[in-house]
């Protein structure tokens, strides 16, 4: 898991299939990537970054390697209005779906996959996709 150019290293090591099988990598969360590096991702992996990225980072570079990630279990998301500072600031709510995330992936709790993958509103759990109360999603896609 990584922010930044973290994500940027996250995307990296994930991509790595020496790297992945070495360090027993099992999943991968990439927050407000700079994602410039194209690589085919080997692991579960979670996009997500905010609408309102600067012109160093960008939501549309996390879609684009979100939308070129194949086989394997993917999600994306970009918070409303949020710029690359999001995930310092008290409203980020990409912590408790990172949780899922690994949760799901790692450990193949059914209740965290649910939070991620379910796209229905009134489902329980909310999910990445449709639980306004944690953040506002302007755009979202998941393949699982």
């Amino acid at each position: 898991m990584g922010f930044s150019m973290g994500g940027q290293a996250t995307i990296m090591s994930a991509s790595d299939q020496e790297a992945v099988d070495k360090y027993k990598i099992g999943a991968a969360v990439a927050i407000h990537p700079a994602a410039f590096y194209r690589r085919t991702v080997q692991v579960p992996i979670l996009f997500v970054t905010g609408d309102y990225e600067d012109e160093v980072t960008s939501y549309v570079d996390a879609r684009y390697m979100y939308e070129h990630t194949e086989g394997v279990p993917k999600a994306y998301a970009s918070a409303q209005d949020a710029s690359h500072a999001y995930p310092r600031t008290e409203e980020n709510a990409w912590t408790i779906h990172a949780i899922h995330f690994f949760n799901c992936h790692l450990l193949g709790n059914l209740y965290d996959c649910n939070s991620i993958y379910v796209k229905e509103e009134n489902d329980d759990p909310c999910s990445l996709c449709s639980c306004p109360e944690l953040v506002e999603i302007s755009e979202c896609y998941t393949d699982f």
